[in-house]
């Protein structure tokens, strides 16, 4: 089971407890956080009114070709520190390693996830924080078939309690999840969703139904290019579908997470190729 989809190509917050979210308010990433309607906590339609009000604020596809049109990395990088793009990359100096980007993107995709589950209701709220943990798969999958751990993993506070785990408790320190059995590296993918699956709140049969369309999408896009090429659209479909329920977020956070791919891919090939040009010089 491939893991690139989730990987963008190549902190945990204090408020997250054993349970995936605490209930303690996210503080605003975005500056348009603070322009949203305030609904009542735990409110359905006011979450999926945050949803959407998110949702319209993502990078566009013109502004994506506008971007991508840049091919020097300054400049790049300088555009992309711009809105809509500007709050994924808050922190991050302007000539990062690839490390660096790495944890930016990462970070970002974290905060968000707990920022959007903080507007579900209890237990939702805790079940969709840990979405999260599938952004660890890939560095997971890399220790689970016996590699040594690279240093920038143990500079990575996150990464680092991972290593450090025995590496029978690695998957549950990584992912909030518990698995009975030994996860294979290469079922990784497949084993966290099932975990996740199965420790969701109860729920109607429509959520249920949603949920399971949901990573049937995400896990047949792991495996072929057609599924992954149509996944974008999937996610979409199954958003509008699935309006007003906890299905719509775990939609978003996973069109959250192409967002993010997209954006490093793009930093990590200007970087390289900036040093490439550096080295010819």
């Amino acid at each position: 089971m491939r893991l690139a989809w989730l990987q963008p190509r190549t902190r945990p917050g204090n408020n997250l407890t054993s349970d995936g979210y605490s209930g303690s308010p996210i503080p605003p990433r975005h500056g348009w956080c603070r322009t949203m309607p305030v609904y009542r906590s735990g409110d359905l339609d006011g979450a999926q009114a945050r949803l959407q009000a998110w949702r319209s604020r993502r990078p566009t596809a013109q502004q994506w070709n506008t971007l991508e049109a840049i091919l020097g990395y300054d400049e790049f990088f300088a555009r992309a520190r711009q809105p809509p793009f500007a709050h994924w990359l808050e922190g991050l100096r302007s000539t990062p390693s690839l490390h660096d980007i790495d944890r930016a993107i990462r970070a970002a995709a974290r905060h968000d996830c707990q920022a959007l589950a903080s507007w579900y209701p209890a237990p939702w709220d805790g079940a969709l924080a840990r979405l999260a943990g599938a952004l660890e798969l890939p560095f997971l999958a890399y220790l689970l078939r016996g590699a040594p751990a690279p240093g920038w993993m143990l500079e990575d506070a996150h990464l680092n309690a991972v290593v450090l785990a025995d590496p029978r408790d690695r998957f549950s320190v990584a992912t909030g999840l518990h698995s009975p059995l030994p996860v294979p590296a290469d079922e990784l993918l497949r084993i966290w969703t099932e975990r996740w699956l199965a420790v969701l709140p109860q729920g109607s049969s429509t959520v249920r139904d949603g949920f399971a369309r949901l990573a049937g999408a995400v896990l047949a896009a792991a495996d072929t290019a057609a599924a992954r090429d149509a996944l974008p659209d999937r996610l979409t479909a199954l958003f509008r579908h699935y309006a007003g329920t906890p299905v719509a977020m775990a939609c978003e956070f996973a069109a959250l997470v192409l967002d993010l791919r997209r954006l490093r891919s793009g930093l990590v090939r200007r970087t390289l190729a900036q040093r490439a040009a550096t080295v010819a010089a």
